[in-house]
């Protein structure tokens, strides 16, 4: 784990988030 950068593992918790956003947004129905 150490041996990974920050970076993607940043990247990774950003498009996580916004899949996890988009897919509440959808549930909910704003799309």
């Amino acid at each position: 784990v150490a041996a990974i950068p920050p970076g993607p593992r940043i990247l990774r918790a950003d498009t996580a988030a916004v899949a996890a956003l988009a897919a509440i947004q959808v549930t909910i129905g704003d799309w």
